[in-house]
């Protein structure tokens, strides 16, 4: 029982960070190391919500409690509002798992902006359960302009499986 219940706060400590949006949109430059010009930027979300955590935690923590979708359609809602606002010629990198990917929600959120300015990074955290389905998702986005990146090669579910079968744009290592 004390452990529904503490999954239940947990839970609530989510849902919190979702509707209040108690996170910030931070922007990392990518930059082209020939020219040492940026060429893109990549979104990272800030928590500022007790408990104090890495992001990482937060996501995990999400995913946990059966949120981690709807959580990280609310991050990257919040970085495709601020696309406007970046320099022409720059694009946005976007993380997001398989899970959230596969939603129609993710693809209509894509589909509302200029996307041959985004870069998708699959995250290594889950298993493709199936891979033909996820490569007609993905292809339906790059049909759009949208770049793929497997993040974190190596790390996790990222192996060669996921680089053969995606044949991502670019490998981050």
């Amino acid at each position: 029982k004390a452990a529904k219940l503490l999954l239940e706060q947990r839970a609530e400590v989510i849902r919190d960070a979702i509707t209040n949006r108690s996170f910030e949109t931070h922007f990392q430059p990518i930059v082209d190391l020939r020219s040492g010009r940026a060429v893109g930027v990549e979104a990272l979300s800030r928590f500022g919500q007790l408990p104090v955590r890495a992001p990482d935690k937060w996501f995990a923590e999400a995913a946990n409690v059966g949120l981690g979708v709807e959580l990280e359609l609310s991050a990257l809602e919040s970085a495709l509002e601020q696309l406007h606002l970046l320099p022409p010629g720059i694009y946005l990198s976007l993380n997001a798992s398989i899970e959230t990917m596969m939603t129609d929600e993710f693809q209509e959120a894509i589909g509302a902006v200029a996307s041959e300015r985004i870069m998708l990074e699959l995250t290594e955290h889950t298993k493709v359960g199936d891979f033909v389905q996820l490569a007609q998702r993905i292809e339906h986005l790059r049909s759009k302009g949208v770049r793929v990146a497997v993040d974190d090669a190596g790390a996790g579910y990222s192996g060669l499986a996921h680089i053969l079968n995606l044949k991502p744009d670019v490998i981050k290592l």
